[in-house]
């Protein structure tokens, strides 16, 4: 359903995902990263805005989503970024340690909230030592089907206190994880580092 949503909306979402202003996110993980490093931008959709952040903030990016029509699109937006058609649930073909950093912003609560611990661990097993993980999910738990931008859309999410001891489980530690609000919305936001 996510996948045959998004190929079906890529193009108006993309229009209108810069309505969410998460600078703030974004520089906060930008300053815990080796200048010029490797990032995983995991559900990168139409690349925009934030593989286009970190490439012109001089990241190496590497862009991954399910969607045929979202890489399209990053294919035009981000052309300096190597991008993969691959689903968070399964990263076993990327490196353990490759990465010094891991973003998934609006990307996780697409993911079955039971399957959401697995992921983070993924993504911990991706990060080389002192890299950093950013992610959204959210305020609460939930879990359901609902229109976006005309087409049925998926969404689940453990409680926030499931998140954060998913996070601590995979050994990662927390530099915040809190609720924040962008554009009206509010998410559960975590930005933690690999010992």
């Amino acid at each position: 359903m996510v996948r045959t949503g998004y190929d079906a909306i890529a193009k108006r979402y993309a229009a209108n995902r810069d309505a969410f202003e998460i600078s703030d996110v974004l520089d906060e993980f930008r300053t815990l990263l080796r200048p010029g490093g490797p990032v995983l931008d995991a559900g990168c959709g139409a690349g925009v805005p934030v593989a286009r952040f970190l490439i012109d903030s001089g990241f190496s990016v590497t862009g991954i989503d399910v969607s045929d029509t979202m890489l399209e699109l990053a294919a035009v937006n981000i052309p300096e970024a190597r991008l993969l058609k691959l689903d968070m649930t399964n990263l076993d073909s990327l490196d353990e340690a490759s990465f010094d950093g891991v973003i998934a912003c609006y990307s996780l609560i697409h993911v079955p909230k039971e399957l959401h611990r697995s992921v983070i661990e993924d993504f911990a097993r991706l990060l080389k030592p002192g890299g950093a993980l950013l992610f959204s999910s959210g305020r609460h738990e939930w879990e359901g089907i609902e229109d976006f931008h005309g087409a049925s859309m998926f969404w689940s999410h453990p409680h926030p206190k499931v998140t954060r001891q998913a996070v601590l489980d995979a050994r990662l530690r927390p530099s915040f994880a809190e609720v924040r609000e962008h554009g009206g919305e509010y998410h559960y936001w975590v930005l933690a580092r690999r010992p």
